[in-house]
């Protein structure tokens, strides 16, 4: 069913455009996320780092700023997929890591403990290291590749007087990376090379621009 073709007798927070296409089971799903007679405090997604109500999803209705929650329950979903299906080791990490890099505020033994868990692993077969910043309620990615010694630097929404800012977090972010990644618990052996993550290469590669009033930038690190 495509969106134009949705039932009008439910009330629900936005209405599906002509693109979206819904299959099955989904049409459901949308109704109960984003239906307006529902409970927002109920527990949709449940998990131990977030809080995936129904009021933090539809923050995903068009023209929302999308927080810290969807963010982190995306690096979950994805974190379980690669889990189990990609070959290399890949981290997505939640949000709650550049917050702490950023604000040089002293880290809990339980809080980084459950982020080694949940979020990382082993450096030997580390492929990327993908890292969701946010500076002045900005969004912005940043992707570490081990394996091939690059940074890369994803904006939605470049702005030269944001800029130096933006930079100066990726580099407080990347310094923070490294510190940690100089802990022998990354590690199988003992005679594996620490990554140097400072010395790797930076690009910033020119994306697609998101409409300035949008507050899509949530969206598109998602």
């Amino acid at each position: 069913m495509y969106g134009d073709e949705m039932p009008t007798c439910l009330e629900v927070a936005f209405r599906p455009t002509s693109e979206m296409v819904f299959m099955g089971i989904e049409l459901a799903i949308f109704f109960y996320i984003f239906g307006t007679d529902y409970d927002p405090k109920e527990i949709l997604v449940p998990n131990e780092h977030c809080c995936g109500s129904q009021e933090a999803l539809m923050t995903l209705c068009s023209k929302n700023w999308v927080g810290d929650n969807i963010l982190n329950l995306v690096a979950s979903m994805l974190m379980k997929h690669a889990a189990v299906t990609v070959k290399g080791n890949k981290w997505f990490l939640p949000t709650t890591f550049a917050q702490i890099a950023l604000q040089q505020r002293h880290i809990s033994v339980g809080t980084m403990e459950y982020i080694k868990t949940n979020f990382m692993g082993k450096v030997e077969d580390l492929s990327k290291i993908y890292i969701p910043n946010n500076v002045k309620d900005h969004w912005f990615l940043v992707v570490v590749e081990k394996s091939r010694g690059l940074i890369t630097y994803l904006d939605s929404l470049k702005c030269s007087k944001q800029r130096l800012e933006r930079m100066k977090a990726i580099y407080d972010v990347i310094s923070f990376l490294e510190n940690l990644l100089l802990d022998d618990w990354f590690y199988q052996s003992d005679t594996t090379e620490r990554s140097m993550v400072s010395k790797f290469k930076f690009q910033e590669p020119e994306v697609p621009q998101q409409d300035a009033q949008s507050n899509d930038c949530g969206v598109w690190v998602a």
